[in-house]
């Protein structure tokens, strides 16, 4: 089967956004920001309304609202720095990442993967995850190399999960 498209760097975007969203480690650093920031914003609450005499159900309401606002703020935050993060990344190695067309043919054994910069034969047995997420699917080598393919490359639902089905590992979290 061969797939022809175009790598750009919404792909990679959308990698490590993916990536980020399924990472332990990010996943609890954001809700350990949340709870400390929203914690601040508490405690600073009380101590202006303990200042002031009293703490009035007005102004703990305000403090409230404002830990609510940065909870919601801080995910938002996060995905803005990776796409930055990954604009700057891709700015400087602009000459090293395969971007532009790309063709890839899979057969029974290996993949092989053509573009500009030359190409690559990675056997089946070296593909170390699959996964399908909303808009791309994300192939992991043994190697810890990433293959981005985007489900527009395929011309039907059909192709994408024939192509899909030939790849080993494959899993469909939640999009």
């Amino acid at each position: 089967m061969k797939v022809v498209y175009t790598l750009s760097e919404d792909d990679y975007i959308a990698f490590n956004l993916f990536y980020a969203r399924h990472d332990p480690a990010f996943i609890r650093r954001v809700r350990l920001l949340q709870c400390a920031g929203a914690g601040a914003l508490i405690a600073l609450g009380l101590a202006v309304g303990a200042g002031r005499g009293g703490v009035t159900p007005g102004g703990m309401a305000l403090f409230l609202l404002a830990a609510l606002l940065f909870v919601l703020y801080v995910p938002n935050q996060e995905k803005s720095t990776i796409e930055k993060w990954v604009r700057r990344m891709v700015d400087k190695k602009a000459d090293s990442l395969p971007m532009g067309e790309r063709t890839i043919f899979l057969s029974d054994d290996e993949l092989k993967i053509s573009d500009a910069s030359g190409e690559q034969k990675i056997p089946l047995s070296g593909i170390s995850s699959t996964v399908r997420a909303k808009k791309h699917l994300f192939l992991t080598t043994a190697e810890k190399e990433v293959v981005v393919i985007p489900l527009a490359a395929f011309d039907s639902p059909d192709d994408e999960q024939a192509f899909y089905s030939a790849l080993p590992n494959g899993e469909s979290p939640d999009r």
